[in-house]
């Protein structure tokens, strides 16, 4: 065991920019690389029904805006990044790269980085991972579906799910492992299936590291428009649906 120092970082300010995902690909023997898979949006959405108390709109709605009114919500650009020599480390599959990065894309808290495996604070004052990188199990390459909140109903959805979308369309990603929770439960095994992932891509996470020769890993997604479309195609297309009203009951 030994104490590694992380340094947090961006995936946009690490990642070299690139064209294509298959230049993504191909140019990270190098580093990390990565290309805009969809350019930023702005979702407009009308005023809400349920959220007329002033606390629930502090809650959920952007600073400034009313919850009584329409209201627009940015997207920020969807990423497909691809990152040599990663480590999946821990419960929340945090990402860290061969230069001691660890990548806000996959933490989303700095809190996530005080929770074993990791350790608050070393010498030089940042966090720290107590690795055991040696004996991990080692991947070639595989797609980050895993999130620090997998087993949230809503954040499954819109950020696990939605990195499934996210490479829908890019035929070189198709057959790549994606990485999941272990144990799975019977609702994620079931949504996976539903939106067409075989069993056999699944590469189960349940060790305190994974070592990654290709980490592919699709930016969380949250409200985009092209993703959330993408997610109800598949799921009338594919969910067996009630044939009658009564069985709604």
């Amino acid at each position: 065991m030994m104490h590694v120092r992380l340094e947090p970082r961006s995936l946009r300010q690490v990642s070299r920019p690139v064209p294509t995902v298959a230049a993504a690909l191909a140019a990270s023997t190098t580093g990390p690389a990565g290309v805009v898979a969809r350019a930023p949006q702005s979702v407009k959405c009308p005023a809400p029904w349920l959220a007329d108390q002033r606390r629930n709109a502090g809650l959920f709605f952007p600073r400034g805006q009313r919850a009584d009114h329409a209201y627009a919500i940015p997207v920020t650009a969807q990423r497909i990044d691809v990152v040599p020599d990663a480590d999946v480390i821990g419960p929340k599959f945090v990402v860290r790269d061969r230069d001691g990065h660890v990548f806000e894309e996959t933490f989303w808290n700095r809190a996530h980085l005080t929770e074993p495996p990791f350790s608050a604070a070393t010498a030089s004052g940042g966090p720290a991972w107590v690795a055991a990188r040696d004996a991990a199990p080692h991947v070639d390459e595989a797609v980050l579906l895993g999130t620090p909140w997998t087993g949230n109903y809503h954040h499954w959805l819109i950020n696990t799910l939605g990195r499934l979308a996210a490479i829908a369309g890019f035929p070189e990603l198709r057959d790549l492992p994606c990485l999941v929770p272990d144990p799975l439960n019977a609702w994620q095994r079931e949504s996976l299936a539903w939106l067409g992932l075989a069993e056999a891509r699944l590469s189960f996470h349940a060790f305190d590291v994974v070592r990654c020769g290709r980490l592919v890993i699709p930016s969380g997604g949250d409200f985009s428009p092209a993703r959330l479309d993408w997610l109800r195609r598949q799921a009338t297309t594919r969910l067996p649906l009630p044939s009658s009203a009564n069985e709604l009951a």
